[in-house]
């Protein structure tokens, strides 16, 4: 492999950057550079071989982003139609489950609420005070049957 211990670095850090679907990508890459590797060379060490292909896998992808980024292209069908590819990858995003994420980490307050027999309501202008999360409390209490498995305690 001739890849230098600089350009490796870069290749990794620009993996880490990248969203978890484009990483997704890469490992099904790797897993094709792997196969292509071991049949050359059945004799080399495992690890090896999986570090080298999947440096080899970001490598392809890399190249594949930058071929985008230029302004002159010309490459063939199949070049055009994986970076599509890519592009439309990169263009998806996670959804972000915020709020869900902010009332989860606080559950046991709603809980603890709840045994207190504070109105749903109540929890709703309690996080909107005490933490400036608006919540609706009709969807506080569909989180909390669907926490609890519908064993909601009145």
């Amino acid at each position: 492999m001739k890849i230098s211990i600089s350009k490796q670095d870069s290749l990794v850090n620009w993996f880490k950057k990248q969203n978890i679907l484009i990483k997704l990508e890469i490992f099904k890459e790797k897993k094709n550079q792997f196969y292509k590797l071991k049949s050359i060379d059945a004799d080399i060490d495992k690890e090896l071989l999986d570090y080298i292909s999947l440096l080899k896998a970001i490598e392809k992808l890399n190249r594949q982003e930058e071929y985008l980024k230029k302004k002159n292209k010309n490459m063939t069908i199949e070049n055009i139609k994986s970076i599509s590819n890519i592009e439309i990858i990169k263009l998806r995003k996670a959804r972000k489950r915020k709020k869900y994420e902010q009332v989860l980490n606080r559950w046991s307050i709603v809980t603890r609420l709840r045994t207190e027999s504070v109105s749903w309501r109540g929890i709703e202008e309690y996080f909107l005070t005490k933490y400036k999360i608006k919540i609706s409390h009709q969807w506080l209490r569909h989180m909390y049957i669907n926490i609890n498995e519908g064993k909601e305690v009145e």
